[in-house]
């Protein structure tokens, strides 16, 4: 674990922690399930509740294993969302063609990444990516559903 910082675990009321589990965490925080944020899209959900000003998401199936986080820290701190991938502007990923989404969000560009991990701070410009990908998201699946 971190030292230097609070480490929070964000989960469905779905899931019972034992005593030992909790004993990893600084702090955990409960949310409720929500058939539109199925299975991994509740990171989309996060920016609502990291109880810290600044945090680093870091999927349940990765590990950090080397001792120098605080250089990863202090880059992605530069800006108020970061997360590392490579810029595109043309092509398909995930059978999405990327030209279609930048017209239609009005960008330049876009990052192919893992969301495995990433930082944010609760800035409004931080809340303004949370809630435009989560508008987008929700536009590009609309209904409910429950993939699992």
């Amino acid at each position: 674990m971190d030292p230097k910082r609070p480490v929070c675990l964000i989960h469905e009321d779905t899931l019972t922690l034992s005593r030992d589990d909790r004993l990893f965490f600084d702090r955990t925080v409960v949310i409720a399930k929500d058939a539109k944020f199925p299975h991994v899209m509740n990171k989309i959900r996060v920016f609502d509740t990291s109880p810290y000003e600044k945090s680093m998401f870091v999927d349940a199936d990765c590990l950090l294993v080397k001792t120098d986080i605080d250089t990863y820290w202090a880059a992605a701190a530069t800006r108020h969302f970061s997360i590392t991938g490579g810029k595109r502007q043309s092509g398909e990923w995930k059978g999405i063609e990327v030209k279609d989404v930048l017209q239609a969000q009005g960008i330049d560009y876009l990052i192919q990444m893992n969301a495995g991990v990433f930082y944010f701070d609760k800035s409004r410009e931080a809340q303004g990516f949370f809630y435009g990908l989560e508008n987008y998201f929700l536009r590009a699946h609309p209904g409910s559903f429950d993939s699992r």
